[in-house]
């Protein structure tokens, strides 16, 4: 038992974040992403950068800002470098096709996606496992080693599937123009963007339905009305308003409302892959024919809900012994 203990938290960081990602937005069906070759892609591809950036959010003390530039930087991995939907023309979503394009990438797609990686890939991941390993994940916990072979195999790892003969290969500039860019944003976190880390507080008692469908409508709303500027291809300077709006406005409210309670903030996550699981259901073919969709994200959901009310009461009891 102690020995899965000790190992759980990578586990954890390991498996989860590309579940509750690829598979509850349908983006990948479960029949799919639980074959071996797919499920150690996944691995790489999620789970030895997050590892590498919840080690560094303890070992550099980062802010929420630092942790949130780390988490950006991992969502151009992703998607410039590994799945390539940046480029113009292989965009996932139809509506974002010759929409913003310039210099070959679709710069509209790029900040959406990012957005909705930094904080469902990355950030919101890294606070539910801290929240369950706070000793094993609160201090720094890989070796200069290990840091070094993580590293090393998604660098390498990237390379050869940016690579890949698959639908496009973009030109080889591109990737280690990508690759600088998170460079300069791993530079950029580590020294200008450090703090005593992200502040934990567990003062207010946690509220249930507010902060779980803050959480559960903010990648619904954000994913829609995003795709609906495109849709209708209003001007492109209306995009990024927008955007920039609904994030800044988003944030001022829970954060005047939750202010930085931990518990809160645990729930809004919690209450935003709910949100995901929705979106799979709703947009990705979940209730068109995807049998092991529509059973997978039904099925998460309930969990999901599950997990909410034991968080919860939890403290509730705690507070009223």
């Amino acid at each position: 038992m102690s020995t899965f203990r000790a190992w759980a938290p990578f586990l954890f960081l390991l498996v989860v974040p590309p579940i509750l990602i690829e598979v509850l937005s349908a983006n990948t069906p479960p029949l799919v992403f639980f074959k071996p070759l797919f499920f150690l892609v996944y691995i790489v591809v999620y789970g030895f950068p997050i590892i590498l950036i919840a080690d560094a959010m303890a070992r550099w003390k980062l802010s929420l800002f630092g942790s949130l530039i780390l988490s950006y930087a991992y969502g151009l991995y992703n998607e410039a470098i590994v799945a390539k939907t940046v480029f113009a023309r292989h965009v996932l979503s139809p509506s974002y096709n010759g929409y913003g394009e310039l210099l070959g990438l679709n710069f509209p797609w790029l900040f959406s996606i990012l957005t909705f990686h930094a904080f469902l890939s990355v950030l919101f991941p890294i606070l539910l496992a801290q929240e369950l390993f706070p000793q094993r994940l609160m201090v720094p916990f890989l070796s200069q080693k290990i840091r070094f072979i993580l590293l090393a195999i998604t660098g390498v790892f990237g390379y050869l599937l940016f690579q890949a003969p698959n639908a496009y290969v973009p030109p080889l500039g591109y990737f280690w123009i990508f690759a600088g860019l998170i460079g300069l944003a791993i530079i950029v976190a580590k020294y200008t963007a450090r703090g005593v880390g992200i502040t934990k507080d567990y003062t207010l008692v946690p509220t249930l339905l507010g902060p779980v469908l803050y959480g559960c409508l903010a990648p619904i709303l954000f994913l829609i009305t995003l795709g609906f500027i495109t849709s209708i291809d209003l001007p492109v300077i209306v995009y990024f308003l927008f955007s920039a709006l609904f994030l800044t406005g988003y944030s001022y409210l829970v954060i005047r409302r939750y202010r930085s309670s931990t518990r809160h903030i645990i729930l809004i996550a919690l209450g935003s892959y709910i949100g995901t699981a929705l979106i799979g259901l709703l947009f990705n073919g979940g209730l068109t024919g995807n049998w092991d969709v529509l059973i997978w994200n039904i099925l998460s959901i309930f969990i999901l809900i599950i997990i909410i009310r034991q968080y919860k009461n939890t403290f509730s009891t705690t507070v009223a012994n």
